[in-house]
């Protein structure tokens, strides 16, 4: 399950990182690194897995609710590069 949860991570990170602001970008990248750390967590310590990742799974989905409400209301933009001038 957390094998899954990467790879819809990195493909949806993929597919918006044009739309979302660069702090959205490094939340999510923030969430892959702490799946890639659950895994670890699976084999070293049992037993703070499952509390650790439903709290990871609770803040995720959090985030995406809150981000998809602002993005809707049209607060949540990307920063336009300006083109450099010589």
């Amino acid at each position: 399950m957390i094998v899954v949860l990467i790879i819809v991570e990195i493909t949806s990170l993929i597919l918006i990182s044009g739309i979302y602001p660069e702090s959205h970008t490094s939340f999510k990248i923030g969430i892959i690194a702490s799946l890639f750390i659950l895994l670890g967590i699976k084999i070293m310590m049992p037993t703070f897995f499952v509390p650790i990742s439903v709290t990871l799974i609770a803040v995720n989905f959090l985030y995406n609710f809150y981000s998809n409400n602002k993005r809707r209301k049209g607060a949540f933009r990307r920063i336009k590069k300006k083109a450099s001038r010589f």
